[in-house]
């Protein structure tokens, strides 16, 4: 019950407290270079890693890294991180050749709010057929 895991107001490991209005801040000011410098901002997004990573169940290959996942789907590269424990998820990602940001809070299991990401992620990064021009 996460009631009981979960007594204690705020802190890491799905206790903390944020809006989505915070998670669109925070990811603004992340790549705006108010938070880290230019430099560092390209190594975090930079993938450290040669195997996959990211939670389990979403859709696109994954790869960490300094802090970001790096993810590649239907030839799109998109931003983000997860977080969550019981009863609490959140997901932010931001996809550069769109200028999109999607953010997924959720009072449910991590596994909920990743069938919303694989959703969004599909929208967004959609192949077109016979090269259509999808809508805006």
């Amino acid at each position: 019950n996460a009631i009981y895991e979960l007594a204690a107001r705020g802190g890491p490991q799905g206790g903390a407290y944020v809006t989505a209005r915070d998670l669109f801040a925070f990811q603004k000011a992340l790549r705006a270079g108010t938070l880290v410098t230019a430099a560092r901002y390209a190594e975090m997004t930079t993938p450290q890693s040669g195997s996959g990573a990211g939670a389990g169940g979403l859709t696109g290959v994954a790869r960490e890294g300094l802090g970001i996942e790096v993810v590649t789907r239907n030839g799109h590269t998109f931003y983000g991180h997860t977080g969550g424990d019981l009863g609490v998820a959140s997901l932010v990602y931001w996809y550069p050749d769109t200028g999109y940001t999607t953010i997924i809070l959720s009072n449910r299991d991590p596994r909920a709010a990743r069938v919303l990401a694989n959703v969004t992620r599909a929208l967004i990064t959609r192949q077109t057929i016979n090269g259509a021009v999808p809508p805006p």
